[in-house]
């Protein structure tokens, strides 16, 4: 039984020393630190020593590369997206989206110059979070002209603008491949290797179990997007990831929502830690510290409250440790 936090917006290593120190008093085991592009540029010399005094106070440290190229998880903005037009993604309605395609060379060749540099800082691990095409209103992605010339080479015909099940298994095939590569190449560089799908995203769960090279797999059902109940929602994606950690032998992880909580939805951070434990899950992590406290745009409604909340659930399991 395992539990991580995620922490950002704060680069002062004496704060961060002391907030390390709380986390672990806290009972965490891991922190997940985001690493965007500005950080990978300007900031790496900083998250060296953030890295080590996470590592000195006995936490473990993935690094996570927020918002990068547009095609992970995070508000971060990214300069890849702005200088590499030519290989940003495109819907099926033929608009240019604010995310880099999957068969980008760009965003590969910066990938592992990032890993690199996670490397170098010495981080323990990559949370590989929510690779994923982007996602629009109405119609699909991506429908660039690399990926136009990808599928008439593997299916033999034009790429149609509906969401047809060639196209469907096209995109699928992309998205394998592109976490084939991500994942790999961190292992290679000698990092552990945790994996966040995101639930609903069109993906073949069990070809991503089959993949030796990730440690833990982990899906984030943050009751923000449940469209029904939101404890069978988060019961279904519990199960899922649980069956293929299982069937592969691998760590299975929940991320439990700890932003854009509302008062009257604090109750439901216990309620999520139990449905999933219950269905097998003893590995949790929270998004974010503080119940994201210092990020105004989704903050929880009472983030004190809340933080108490989820010490307190995790707390709840964690006596038996």
């Amino acid at each position: 039984m395992r539990f991580g936090v995620s922490y950002f917006g704060n680069k002062d290593i004496d704060c961060v020393h002391r907030h390390m120190e709380d986390i672990k008093g806290a009972g965490f085991d891991f922190v997940v630190f985001t690493y965007s592009e500005n950080d990978h540029e300007y900031y790496e010399g900083t998250f060296d020593k953030i890295v080590k005094v996470a590592q000195g106070v006995g936490l473990e440290v993935y690094l996570d590369p927020w918002g990068v190229g547009g095609v992970f998880g995070g508000e971060a903005y990214s300069y890849l997206v702005m200088e590499n037009v030519h290989e940003r993604q495109v819907s099926s309605s033929g608009k240019i989206l604010p995310a880099l395609c999957f068969n980008s060379t760009e965003l590969r060749t910066y990938v592992q110059k990032w890993i690199q540099s996670a490397q170098k800082i010495g981080a323990d691990g990559i949370f590989w979070d929510e690779p994923h095409f982007y996602h629009v209103d109405k119609g699909w992605s991506c429908c660039c002209q690399i990926c136009r010339e990808e599928f008439r080479n593997r299916m033999g015909f034009e790429m149609p603008r509906q969401l047809t099940a060639e196209v469907r298994q096209f995109r699928i095939e992309i998205l394998l491949d592109f976490i084939t590569y991500i994942t790999k190449t961190s292992k290679e560089a000698g990092l552990k290797t945790m994996l966040c799908l995101m639930p609903g995203e069109d993906i073949d769960w069990d070809k991503v179990g089959r993949m030796t090279w990730i440690d833990v797999i982990s899906t984030d059902p943050y009751w923000l997007w449940a469209r029904g109940d939101y404890r069978e929602y988060v019961r279904f994606w519990a199960k899922r990831i649980y069956k293929i950690a299982e069937k592969f032998n691998k760590e299975p992880l929940i991320w439990v929502q700890g932003f854009k909580v509302k008062k009257d939805e604090i109750d439901r951070i216990h309620e999520t830690v139990k449905i999933a434990n219950a269905v097998g899950i003893e590995n949790f992590a929270v998004w974010s510290y503080k119940a994201t406290k210092y990020m105004s745009s989704i903050a929880c409604e009472d983030p004190d409250t809340t933080w108490q909340a989820i010490l307190d659930a995790f707390k709840s399991l964690s006596s038996d440790r």
